[in-house]
């Protein structure tokens, strides 16, 4: 899914798809799946690196994501900027995740074999 999110007085176009929670691990060192399995783990910090990772994805800028960088890309915003963004992006993070297919057979309706 991609989609422009406003943090502050930018307008970020962010990208979610499959390998979203790999390039987190990959730059963060942490595993995205696991916060949010715990809800009180997803912090304003956490939302601002899913934020630069799904930016990253959306101009295919991948090459340069490292915290470094990172660090630059977050000094651009005022602290309270992701306040009021933070539920917009992890939307964004979370439609990606939903499928549109369905089952072809429910599970308590599968043959015994």
């Amino acid at each position: 899914m991609t989609t422009t999110v406003k943090i502050g007085e930018h307008e970020i176009l962010m990208t979610a798809n499959a390998g979203t929670c790999y390039r987190y691990k990959q730059i963060f060192k942490k595993d995205l799946f696991q916060l949010f399995k715990s809800p009180d783990s997803l912090g304003v910090e956490t939302i601002q690196e899913l934020a630069y990772i799904m930016m990253k994805q959306a101009t295919k800028d991948l090459d340069t994501a490292n915290f470094d960088n990172y660090m630059i890309w977050l000094e651009e915003f005022d602290p309270m900027d992701f306040a009021g963004a933070s539920a917009e992006i992890v939307n964004v993070y979370a439609s990606q995740q939903q499928t549109s297919s369905t089952a072809k057979k429910k599970a308590n309706l599968q043959s015994e074999n």
